[in-house]
């Protein structure tokens, strides 16, 4: 009896020790748990404090590198560098770490110019033009102007105005299903076009001379000739114009084709559409297209009155016009020309009538707003002047 006794009791012990070892050891590792967690935590805050105070710096001064070095911050370290991975493009990384107690944490922020084909619809004046019940708008949306709203019209992409909002038509009822903010001074650049031209005498084509420039887009070629009855000349557009900016110098431009690739066609004259341009490969078929145009004039643009604009026309493009607007020509004499169709956006000081009236003139409106004009544009075309980010990585 008193060694089974003396066993229990030695037993017990054991367990007990062990137990007693294995709940110190729990506390032990929760509390190291809790202190790295917190550490870790402190320095994840310090560096996304970083991350917005340096973008706070950006948005003031597009051009701060300066960034900041071994600065204390909540009991921590923070450092923040800004460097140019694309100079061309000016695309931009942000990378900030915060250090707390012998743990780093970084987040990488990558800025990129803000474009005006980010817009599906922009104006500097409205014109009086009124937005009514069954008008609806895809993507962003700005103007200079005040925005007059009759009655319902919806609005899914953010909407910003200048001067604000008029109320024309009760009852009045707008959707503004991505929000809407005033007031926000968003003015065209005035150097925009003489940029592009830059742009394309640097490592683009410059066509000048001659009163009209006639381009039809084949593919990954471009055809061109002066005159109506010329014969055309092929170039491969990657060899005439590797940067993708081709621009007319003080000739009208007649625009018609199928766009394979990245390029934008510049004019400070009045340019043309004589038939369709699309891309060779739709992104509303295929998402992964990377097709892109884009048309840029100190004038405007006009769709054609031609036989082969009098049913109906595709457009795929983003469409800036400086000092005038996108419109029809002769939209009050043309015959009924059916759909415009369009894929892209436009961007215009006024915008200028397609039809007047419909349906016995003109034609009929059907915009789309091409979705990855959010986040790419065509090359060189107009920025806003700011930088905004793309991606955020902590």
């Amino acid at each position: 009896m008193g060694k089974l006794a003396f066993f229990l009791v030695l037993g017990f012990s054991v367990i007990f020790l062990v137990m007693g070892y294995n709940a110190n050891s729990v506390s032990t590792r929760a509390v190291e748990n809790m202190v790295d967690y917190h550490a870790k935590t402190v320095a994840h805050n310090i560096a996304v404090s970083g991350a917005n105070l340096a973008a706070n710096q950006i948005f003031f001064d597009n051009a701060w590198k300066t960034g900041y070095s071994n600065i204390e911050f909540e009991g921590g370290y923070l450092d923040a560098s800004v460097t140019v991975i694309n100079a061309f493009q000016n695309i931009r990384k942000l990378a900030t770490t915060g250090s707390y107690r012998g743990i780093s944490k970084t987040v990488e922020v990558i800025f990129q110019p803000s474009k005006f084909s980010k817009f599906a619809y922009y104006s500097v004046s409205e014109s009086g033009i009124h937005w009514h019940d069954g008008d609806t708008v895809w993507g962003p949306w700005h103007s200079q102007d005040y925005i007059t709203i009759s009655k319902n019209p919806v609005f899914w992409g953010k909407v910003t105005t200048k001067l604000g909002i008029k109320k024309n038509i009760l009852p009045y009822d707008p959707k503004f299903y991505g929000g809407f903010e005033k007031p926000v001074d968003l003015p065209m650049p005035l150097t925009s076009v003489t940029d592009l031209e830059a742009l394309a005498i640097a490592d683009g084509e410059l066509f000048s001379g001659k009163d009209t420039v006639y381009l039809t887009f084949a593919g990954d070629s471009v055809k061109y000739r002066w005159k109506y009855s010329q014969k055309d000349t092929t170039y491969h557009l990657a060899s005439i114009a590797p940067n993708g900016v081709l621009f007319a110098k003080n000739c009208v431009v007649r625009l018609q084709g199928k766009i394979k690739g990245q390029y934008t066609v510049g004019a400070n004259k009045t340019v043309f559409i004589d038939n369709d341009i699309v891309y060779n490969t739709d992104p509303r078929i295929d998402p992964t297209s990377t097709d892109l145009f884009g048309i840029v004039t100190d004038k405007d643009v006009l769709i054609s009155d031609k036989p082969a604009n009098h049913n109906g026309i595709n457009l795929h493009a983003s469409i800036f016009c400086k000092n005038e607007g996108f419109g029809a020509e002769n939209p009050s004499t043309r015959p009924n020309s059916g759909q415009l169709k369009l894929l892209g956006g436009i961007q215009q000081y006024y915008r200028k009538l397609v039809s007047n009236p419909w349906p016995t003139h003109g034609f009929a409106k059907a915009y789309r707003y091409d979705e990855r004009l959010r986040y790419a544009s065509p090359p060189g075309y107009p920025g806003t002047g700011i930088l905004e980010i793309v991606s955020w990585l902590e």
